[in-house]
């Protein structure tokens, strides 16, 4: 390959239809300059030496920014801006190949330019065919568009680009205007209309565009009689302020000379016949992550853009990984209007990138100091929307500002509540709202299943101070929160109807927290802040924003007195959403129950059954959490008596819910799983987010998993899998996180800790861990780390040390989970850290506490645990121990609990192997393995085997974790 670099002159290079002159930095196409960037043109360079070959990434980054460290992501970045300057990949042309993870290679043939052969650039005013002005900077994320709209050029003779101020429309017409200019023999002629000051003035303003002589007398038949004859394409740009002398000269040309086609620019419509329009939206900014890198950051355009400026404006800017968190959260407040990043990004210098950040929660005070040589309106974003708003008439100007008070979005029917006044009917508002949408003053989204609308930020921010200097801010701020507690109410009265109305304000959650806030600052209405946060509290429960809810209803709980609303229904469902909360969010077990006991008095005294029934079911969740079963089936048949006496169809199988559950913990497996069953005989509830509203989790989903447990105790392992492997399923398919970290938490990870499975166990709970954190899931936290605390023990085995164990056993008693977490799940591992004394002593309180509280699904388990106990004390009891695995089995027989039977057996039965006389005990091992229909490769059953085959009693590798959890 031939080396095309020399040690004292740069030799002048070609390929294709570009020329590149290394030492005027040019490059050139078919003789006329083409613009790039610095450093693209630095990395075109260094590819053109070595044609053909490979030049790794590492030569490029230290070529091309020499004294400084960036990250890849910035050369990806820059390669990407070269493709697209020479339109690599377009009309079959390839010029630069990706050696994936190395380097890239120039693979279009090159060629040295002899110094009398170099293309010189044409002089300044040589004559040329279009007035389009020489584009100085590139433009970014903006190709797939404008490669459309030329090619719609073909089948379309008007093409409007729309969008709101600082969105890129002259940027994206030019670009477009350049891709075709060869295409039109008259030429491409540019047209701004922003000096326009009068509509009569546009026809002159074509005219001298396209080279007429422009006379007072000249007519728009003379115009069109002019240009009938030629092929040429006219940019009208900036027609919103003309638009109606605009669109009738439009019209005409295009009747009259039928070569002729118009791209224009407008806010608005021309709506004129045969108008194919082009919305332009905003640039692609990254979603919120605290964690993104550089080189993710730079796939999105807006982050591109202001890379691109920050660096014009700053030379050593590059983007780090430590900076793109900051530089994306800077573009998504900015909507990903190129303007605005323009002017940010200038700033840079000044601010750096945190002050600039700062700064931007006023989305209107940094965005100053535009180019000089840029239009008045585009050198802040305020002159910006100043223009569009002095284009607008009195009642547009009012209905605008109003719609500020919306935070992320309104409905239709939300601005006519709201907006609406004695001088503004609600259809005048609506029929406002959709011409600020045609003018690009608001943004309609088309992605929602009703039509939505909202005020980009900084256009909110903008009409913000309108609002306030019109002395409108706190009456719309006091009718936005009416208004949004009139939706809430009518939504819980539709839930107790039976229809799901809180769907139709998901939508509306920022609305809601803005009217909260409101009601309980110093100058809002607490009577407002009590109702609208009692109303809500479904829709908090429904998307798992427990802490949120906490937090809501505790300040209004703080309020009620004020409010005057202390016993009222209000205060009926804040205790029971606090009781809830705290549960769930907190872990403060003591404060939920006293708030869910005030919520069933003031049930009692208001005579709701509805909402009697919804306590208990609330209290009912409390004393499952703690272990209370016997007070749980108290509330569930108190539940099953009220919900008797009710006409609501869904009561009855929400007690038979409570019921079923109960039953299970206290030991009555067969009951409880004629129950289960019973409930997942009936079709799904619809809507099922309605029960979800109600209760915080999907109940469906609990009674699949618990069912599970009830098959495994019931010696009925692989079904017991696969019934809580289709709950985890439900679960996911609904993407509530409450009901996924409970079927991770109490289905998968304690059927996996009951089947001895630590892999499995390890995998849920790992995974519940993450759930929990990110949705602040206190509850669910807890027993995860638990869990794993337990795990990590089991698989020590006999290697766990002391302090290992007592950590454990710690976090065991401070999660409070001893439901699900037995202690019999840690007890060899602390007895082989030599702290069987301690251990027994837990277990013990352990038993005394299931009697007490009737917390018998597992006794027969934790009776046979106390016996092994005994059996690695100093000085072993092995008849204490018999006496313990005894009573298991008879326990175990009695519940039908064939999976704590085998257990048990083979307890006994290893004693009595070591006492020498173990028929009996065989006999009873025999018995209990022959009741098993499935599961033989389960730890247990494969233990049990061994022993019945009479071979050597099996070690903790070959029983599968068997010995290590006893």
């Amino acid at each position: 390959m031939t080396e095309l670099r020399t040690s004292a002159v740069e030799p002048a290079l070609s390929f294709d239809r570009f020329q590149i002159l290394p030492r005027q930095r040019l490059l050139l196409e078919t003789g006329r300059p083409v613009r790039i960037g610095s450093r693209a043109f630095d990395i075109l360079l260094a590819l053109l030496e070595r044609p053909g070959e490979r030049v790794g990434k590492a030569e490029l980054l230290a070529r091309v920014w020499p004294d400084t460290h960036v990250v890849e992501g910035n050369l990806k970045f820059q390669v990407a801006a070269l493709r697209r300057v020479l339109r690599d990949g377009q009309d079959g042309r390839r010029f630069i190949e990706t050696s994936q993870g190395q380097g890239y290679r120039f693979v279009a043939p090159v060629a040295v330019i002899e110094e009398g052969e170099r293309p010189v650039p044409p002089p300044v005013g040589a004559a040329r065919r279009h007035n389009l002005p020489e584009q100085l900077t590139p433009l970014v994320g903006r190709g797939e568009v404008v490669a459309k709209l030329a090619g719609q050029l073909s089948a379309h003779r008007l093409l409007t680009i729309v969008g709101p101020g600082g969105i890129g429309k002259t940027s994206v017409a030019l670009a477009v205007a350049e891709r075709v200019v060869d295409a039109y023999e008259d030429g491409v002629w540019v047209v701004d209309l922003a000096w326009t000051a009068d509509p009569d003035q546009v026809r002159g303003a074509v005219a001298a565009a396209v080279g007429l002589e422009v006379s007072p007398g000249l007519t728009t038949r003379d115009l069109v009689a002019a240009l009938r004859g030629r092929k040429m394409l006219l940019v009208l740009d900036n027609c919103m302020h003309v638009v109606d002398a605009a669109a009738e000269l439009v019209s005409a040309i295009l009747r009259g000379a039928p070569h002729v086609r118009v791209v224009a620019t407008s806010r608005e419509p021309l709506r004129t016949e045969g108008e194919r329009l082009c919305r332009l939206e905003p640039l692609q900014a990254p979603p919120p992550s605290p964690r993104i890198e550089a080189a993710e950051a730079l796939r999105y355009a807006s982050v591109q853009l202001f890379v691109e400026q920050a660096a014009a404006g700053l030379d050593a800017f590059e983007l780090t990984d430590g900076d793109a968190p900051l530089v994306a959260e800077i573009c998504r407040k900015l909507d990903g209007i190129p303007l605005a990043i323009g002017l940010a990004a200038a700033r840079v210098g000044l601010l750096g990138l945190r002050g600039l950040a700062a700064q931007l929660d006023d989305r209107l005070r940094p965005l100053t100091g535009g180019r000089r040589t840029a239009l008045p309106r585009h050198r802040t974003m305020r002159a910006a929307l100043d223009w569009s708003h002095d284009l607008l008439g009195p009642p547009e100007q009012t209905v605008f500002r109003r719609l500020a008070v919306f935070v992320d979005g309104f409905t239709l029917a939300a601005a006519a509540g709201v907006a609406a006044d004695e001088g503004h009917s609600g259809d005048e508002v609506v029929r406002l709202v959709l011409e600020l949408a045609e003018k690009s003053l608001v943004v309609a989204d088309l992605d929602s299943p009703g039509p939505r609308f909202r005020l980009l930020d900084t256009t909110r921010a903008y009409a913000l101070e309108k609002a306030r200097e019109g002395g409108e801010l706190a009456s719309l701020a006091r009718r936005h929160a009416a208004y949004f507690l009139e939706l809430v109410e009518a939504a819980a009265r539709e839930r107790e109807e039976g229809d799901d109305g809180y769907a139709a304000v998901e939508p509306d959650m920022d609305n809601l927290r803005a009217a909260l806030a409101w009601a309980f600052a110093p100058a809002g209405d607490p009577a407002i802040g009590v109702g609208l946060a009692a109303a809500a509290l479904p829709l908090w429960f429904s998307t798992s924003l427990l802490g949120e809810a906490l937090a809501w209803t505790e300040k209004a709980i703080q309020t009620l007195d004020e409010a005057g609303l202390r016993g009222s229904r209000q205060e009926m469902a804040l205790q029971t959403a606090l009781g809830i909360s705290l549960q769930m969010a907190r872990g403060r077990t003591s404060e939920a129950h006293a708030a869910l006991n005030r919520a069933l008095a003031l049930a009692e005294r208001h005579r709701d059954a509805d909402f009697r029934l919804h306590v208990l079911h609330t209290l009912w969740v409390y004393h499952m959490r703690v272990g209370g079963v016997r007070t749980a089936l108290d509330h569930a048949h108190k539940a099953e008596a009220i919900a008797a006496s009710m006409a609501d169809p869904v009561a009855p199988g929400t007690a038979e819910w409570m019921l079923g559950i109960a039953m299970h913990f206290a030991g009555e497996h067969q009951a409880a799983r004629s129950r289960l069953e019973h409930l997942l005989l009936a079709p799904p509830p619809r809507p099922r987010r309605r029960q979800i509203r109600r209760a915080g989790f999907d109940p469906r989903v609990t009674t699949r998993y618990v069912l599970g447990h009830v098959l495994w105790v019931q010696g009925h392992p692989d079904q017991a899998a696969e019934a809580v492997r289709i709950a985890v399923e439900e679960a996911r398919r609904l993407q509530h996180p409450v009901t996924l970290c409970s079927v991770l938490a109490w289905g998968a990870c304690a059927l996996a800790l009951l089947a001895r499975d630590l892999d499995e166990a390890w995998r849920s709970a790992t995974e519940l861990v993450h759930h929990a954190e990110k949705h602040a899931l206190a509850d669910h936290l807890s027993y995860g780390l638990a869990a794993l605390e337990i795990i990590s023990l089991q698989k020590a085995g006999p290697e766990a040390d002391v302090e290992q164990v007592r950590a454990a056993l710690e976090r065991w008693r401070a999660s409070q989970w001893h439901v699900f977490l037995s202690v019999g799940d840690f007890a060899e591992a602390a007895a082989a850290a030599g702290l069987a004394g301690e251990i027994s002593t837990v277990v013990d309180e352990a038993l005394q506490r299931a009697e007490r509280d009737q917390e018998l699904w597992a006794y027969p388990e934790m009776l046979r645990v106390r016996g092994e106990l005994l059996l690695r004390q100093d000085v072993p009891d092995p008849r204490g121990a018999r006496r313990y695995f005894v009573r298991s089995l008879e326990r175990a027989r009695a519940q039908g609990a064939l999976a704590w039977r085998l257990r048990s057996a083979a307890s006994l039965h290893r004693l009595d192997l070591r006492q020498g006389d173990a028929r009996e005990s065989r006999e009873a091992l025999s018995r209990a393995y022959g009741r098993f229909g499935e599961g033989s490769d389960t730890p247990d059953l494969r233990a049990a085997k061994q022993l019945l085959v009479g071979r050597r009693e099996p070690g903790p590798a070959e029983r599968g974790g068997a010995a290590r959890a006893l």
